[in-house]
């Protein structure tokens, strides 16, 4: 069995696993919730958050395929520009952030842990500490997912980079193979990572056993700030690049430019004859066409649009938390 392989059994096994775990852990939740108070109060709650948890383990294994299925391609258009074998080795470090659990695992149960106490010890359940229990072992299976996509997806802000120095980036050409690439992996992980933190956002703002707080305000921004990063930081290297080759043709076309000048000066003073402006005409087009490029690889719309996703979730109860805490209002 090829590496390529193991680490796909090895992500498939994962995702069963703990999707498994979680699923049984949100039924027991329930179950017993439903036992004791003849109602579920969370219903919202546990489906968005069962749902997002296992709406990201579907779409990591499809992006998983997506790279194993672009190594060829990748690297064949780097051959000509590029070591193949950095190349080769570059992309399967890509893959194997899947798989580095040996480094993600410690760290992963350390977050679950944490985030499985706190029901524990802030008495969601005040009435109920096995459905306090229950509910952080809910907790617990849900930041096993959570925390390795988190890790996998800083990993990948790292490794981007190096992708890049692999790639040939063109002022005047868009992209090539190897750019669309990985521009088309960003985009499939930004729309995940929106689609994700809206209903995780959605399901913490609308939960009857989690007050509205610094603690969920402080989680609103941590996931803007990842949302935001997931678009930006892979294609800084891509933006430097190209910024880099817009500065030396800005310079290369303004000495152009200064000796013709200076040309026409010189024949406008020493003969006093009328000068043709059309090659300066054409130079200051053309520098007025490179200065209109943009090195940013993505609209501003992208971001917004990513960004109002979450923002739209949250706005009614966060208003409702401001005229309750800071106007005094109560409805």
């Amino acid at each position: 069995m090829t590496n390529t392989k193991i680490i796909i059994r090895n992500y498939k096994l994962f995702g069963i696993i703990s999707g498994s775990l979680l699923i049984i852990s949100s039924i027991i939740y329930s179950f017993i919730q439903l036992l004791l108070n003849k109602t579920i109060s969370d219903t919202l709650f546990i489906s968005l958050t069962l749902g997002e948890s296992l709406f990201v383990l579907y779409a990591g294994y499809k992006i998983l395929l997506f790279i194993v299925r672009n190594e060829e391609i990748f690297n064949s258009s780097n051959k000509s520009f590029a070591d193949s074998a950095l190349s080769t080795r570059e992309y399967t470090n890509l893959i194997k952030i899947f798989n580095n659990f040996k480094i993600l695992l410690p760290v992963i149960f350390l977050w679950a842990i944490v985030m499985g106490l706190m029901p524990v010890f802030q008495k969601y359940w005040k009435e109920s500490m096995i459905l306090n229990i229950l509910y952080g072992a809910f907790l617990f299976f849900t930041n096993i997912i959570t925390s390795y996509f988190l890790l996998v997806l800083l990993q990948y802000f790292r490794l981007s980079g190096r992708l890049w120095n692999l790639v040939q980036v063109e002022l005047w050409k868009k992209d090539n193979t190897s750019a669309r690439f990985i521009f088309s992996l960003t985009k499939i992980i930004v729309l995940v990572a929106a689609v994700y933190m809206t209903s995780s956002l959605t399901a913490w703002v609308t939960s009857p056993k989690v007050p509205f707080g610094p603690e969920i305000i402080v989680f609103i921004i941590f996931s803007i700030l990842l949302l935001t990063g997931s678009i930006i930081l892979p294609s800084i290297p891509f933006t430097r690049k190209k910024s880099a080759l817009k500065r030396k043709a800005l310079a290369d076309i303004d000495c152009k430019i200064q000796d013709e000048y200076q040309k026409l000066t010189d024949i406008l003073q020493s003969t006093g004859k009328e000068v043709n402006f059309n090659k300066m005409n054409s130079l200051l087009e053309i520098r007025h066409r490179i200065e209109a490029i943009n090195v940013f690889p993505f609209r501003l719309e992208t971001l917004t649009a990513s960004l109002s996703i979450i923002i739209i979730s949250f706005l009614p109860v966060f208003l409702e938390y401001i005229f309750k805490t800071i106007l005094k209002i109560n409805f």
